[in-house]
């Protein structure tokens, strides 16, 4: 794509043999301080992604200290070992666990996106997320606790309103995100999948039916016939039929996977407006997605996990390079103004619980 006045295109720009010192590095730091180097890996990884970022002529900046992560990162660390006593101490104790978790899930999301997005910057300029405790409790625990009982009828809804708490919540200094799709879009999209999950398990039923019968035809003629057939042979074809099924079945769950992941991403992101008019658009493919994907998993389980860090460097190179910023103006006098305002205001104080919880990216 060619970058016009109103195109820019987003670009990576960072290398595998690059990351991957800083991600050998990491983990061998990592092991060695029993994982109290994770916050530190954390840092480094976002800050060489973010700064090999591009759009418009300048990177995206990652500001987290190590030291807040940290704090995040015992907390957690803490509560595990608790739970892991306790629940050694006191079997079944680990549904109250549990129950305390989907309590605590709401507050947990908006924390993190809160701490993740305001040490985010765009040329000095933040980005931010509103602390919406409410809003976040009715999205995940009340739309979150239909999706079983409606047996999954309400997922594509859930989808939609998850992706719409997260979009309009956050912002770029005191402008705002929203997101100009509906309910609609998301189920059109995982009607397609069940069409697909449908279709294809009847064309697998179509295609197996006649080995399967060719299979009972041998057993019954060799019944007739009082021949026993080659116990290797039906031994190997008996074996063989359930793993093919079961190969084809994978297939095509991983196949309606990364569909609804790609059409998702298409969808949300280009029904993303920014305060001015300034908007996106994605044009990622699926055939790409899944050769990306399924390839990166070979690779990756054949160099036994060496390759993480080539695979992630691909995946992130490709989604930046089918994606555009169409500002709906003057992006440089949008960008001045909004430092200007964020500066009148004030840089909020954070708190103790503001804190980033993550492993290493």
């Amino acid at each position: 794509m060619i970058e016009d006045n109103n195109h820019q295109n987003f670009s990576f720009n960072g290398t595998a043999g690059a990351f991957f010192g800083i991600w050998i590095v990491n983990i061998l730091l990592t092991i060695l301080t029993l994982g109290i180097y994770t916050p530190w890996a954390k840092v480094r990884t976002n800050r060489y992604f973010y700064g090999h970022t591009n759009v418009a002529g300048s990177n995206f900046d990652y500001l987290a200290s190590p030291i807040t992560i940290l704090k995040g990162y015992l907390i957690a660390v803490a509560i595990f070992i608790v739970y892991t006593v306790v629940s050694a101490l006191a079997p079944g104790s680990e549904i109250i666990f549990f129950i305390l978790l989907m309590i605590a899930l709401p507050f947990i999301i908006v924390r993190a996106m809160a701490f993740r997005l305001r040490n985010t910057a765009y040329r000095n300029l933040r980005f931010r997320f509103d602390r919406q405790y409410g809003q976040a409790a009715w999205v995940y625990l009340g739309i979150g606790i239909l999706i079983p009982l409606t047996l999954g009828l309400i997922l594509p809804y859930f989808a939609y309103r998850t992706n719409k708490f997260l979009i309009t919540n956050a912002g770029y200094g005191q402008s705002r995100f929203s997101l100009q799709c509906g309910a609609g879009d998301f189920y059109k999209i995982y009607l397609i999948a069940l069409g697909i999950l449908i279709g294809a398990g009847i064309i697998v039923a179509v295609v197996m039916m006649p080995v399967m019968m060719e299979m009972k035809t041998v057993m019954e003629q060799a019944a007739q016939s009082g021949v026993e057939p080659d116990p290797a042979t039906m031994g190997a074809a008996m074996a063989g039929l359930p793993v093919l099924i079961y190969f084809l079945v994978l297939l095509l769950y991983f196949g309606v996977f990364i569909y609804i992941r790609t059409a998702v991403a298409n969808l949300v992101w280009n029904n993303i407006t920014l305060d001015g008019g300034h908007r996106f658009e994605s044009s990622l493919k699926l055939g790409r997605m899944a050769w990306i994907i399924f390839s990166n998993m070979v690779v990756i389980l054949l160099s036994l996990g060496l390759m993480i860090p080539w695979a992630r460097v691909r995946m992130v190179r490709y989604r930046m390079n089918t994606l555009v910023l169409i500002p709906g103006g003057d992006l440089d006098t949008f960008i001045r103004e909004k430092a200007e305002e964020e500066s009148a205001l004030g840089e909020e104080m954070g708190d103790v619980f503001d804190m980033d919880i993550g492993g290493i990216g």
